[in-house]
């Protein structure tokens, strides 16, 4: 009787190795890919965000606030209105961005001389960082802040993409770049 005790040979050892490669590189693709698109989408809303505090400022009697944080890793985006001093929420929308992070810029005045302030918004540090936007009601234009400064571009960041949202100060018109 003859017994057949051929194990796997090394070319059947290399081929499995090289598939089992080539699945782990595709599905690492397959991750960076939706770190991306989540990084764009949450790009696209924050735009529409935009748009939408602007309206809400310009035609209604109350004032609105887009505020973008972090909470427990994750970004929030709250558009809030203002009555009689205190903050209400009326739309809360967790943003899809993971592995990555949300920066904007301020600056005092148009002067390209003048330099930029850099915020990374993070809720790790003290005091918490925060991006909070409105408008003016009757021109429609950024409302400068207490500190007589104005968000000039939202950056986000993710899978080595990078989208901005520039805004134009005088008029509050916003595009998305990237």
């Amino acid at each position: 009787m003859m017994r057949n005790n051929q194990g796997f040979t090394l070319i059947e050892l290399i081929v499995v190795i090289i598939i089992i490669g080539i699945l782990a590189g595709g599905a690492a693709m397959g991750i960076h890919s939706l770190d991306s698109g989540n990084a764009q989408s949450s790009v696209k809303r924050i735009n529409a965000l935009i748009d939408y505090v602007q309206v809400q400022n310009m035609s209604k009697d109350k004032s609105y606030y887009l505020v973008i944080e972090e909470e427990s890793g994750a970004y929030v985006a709250k558009v809030q209105y203002d009555v009689a001093g205190t903050r209400k929420d009326i739309l809360t929308e967790k943003l899809k961005l993971k592995n990555g992070n949300i920066t904007y810029y301020n600056k005092l005045s148009a002067d390209p001389a003048e330099s930029e302030i850099t915020y990374t918004i993070d809720s790790e540090v003290s005091p918490a960082v925060s991006l909070e936007i409105s408008f003016v009601k009757d021109s429609g234009a950024l409302q400068i802040g207490s500190d007589g400064r104005y968000v000039k571009r939202i950056v986000v960041n993710a899978a080595n993409r990078t989208f901005t949202i520039y805004l134009v100060a005088a008029t509050g018109k916003h595009y998305i770049e990237g």
